[in-house]
């Protein structure tokens, strides 16, 4: 895939900062790793055995699973070389530690019995075609831990996007909210979009049953108002997928 300005921005932003992204971005107890204690439950619970992790980075998810599960049958995909380095170093297996985009996996459909994905979707600029093919190579279920623009804010804030969101639809308020860049640039998160897990619901319940949406982040009374990270599980429905 040709590479755009901020795609372009976002690699050069990951390979400068991959020595210091853990200390930058990996915090105990933070929200995706209320996330994966919650998919941890989960995939014991159902006795999963396989797991495609996209955008694996420096091998958070996949080395706390493990943990737990020795015998998993692991995969990731990592688009930047640096990240998958580090995950290496990590004691991830090179052969199962793949690179490349999200929007293409190179796996067969239902290769994994659960797809998941940990703060990524706010980084990709067609983050529905990166869904679509987690929904694809799952089996049985795929699970998402990320943001949810609409509840992240002061009140007033929180307000006013949900506002624009219900005004202008999902691609006008990403261009309001970035000024028209449609997308934003940061040090301490790179190149990310106006994101929210809600925005991509309705395609997750064309092929799977969702069975949770949670607060990875605080308490929420109003999850789409109030929660500034949530999770999704969903459970494949085959029957949805061959439509």
């Amino acid at each position: 895939m040709t590479n755009t300005t901020d795609e372009s921005q976002l690699k050069d932003y990951y390979r400068q900062t991959a020595s210091n992204y853990d200390q930058m971005q990996v915090h105990q107890d933070d929200e995706h790793h209320n996330a994966l204690k919650i998919l941890l439950g989960y995939a014991l619970d159902q006795e999963l055995t396989s797991i495609l992790d996209v955008g694996t980075g420096t091998g958070r998810a996949l080395l706390y699973l493990k943990e737990y599960i020795p015998n998993l049958d692991y995969r990731g995909i990592e688009l930047i070389p640096e990240l998958r380095d580090i995950a290496l170093d990590k004691g991830l297996d090179p052969a199962r530690i793949d690179i490349g985009d999200g929007r293409k996996l190179p796996y067969a459909d239902n290769s994994f019995e659960i797809v998941t994905a940990f703060g990524v979707l706010h980084h990709s600029n067609c983050p529905e075609t990166v869904v679509q093919e987690m929904l694809r190579v799952a089996s049985r279920a795929i699970y998402i831990s990320d943001h949810n623009i609409y509840g992240w804010g002061t009140t007033f804030t929180k307000t006013a996007k949900q506002i624009v969101r219900s005004l202008f639809g999902l691609k006008g308020t990403r261009l309001i909210l970035t000024k028209f860049k449609g997308y934003h640039l940061t040090d301490y998160d790179g190149v990310f979009y106006p994101f929210s897990l809600f925005d991509i619901l309705p395609q997750l319940k064309k092929s799977s049953q969702i069975k949770m949406i949670i607060s990875t982040k605080g308490l929420a009374n109003h999850l789409y108002k109030e929660a500034s990270h949530i999770a999704v599980l969903g459970e494949i429905d085959e029957r949805s997928k061959q439509l």
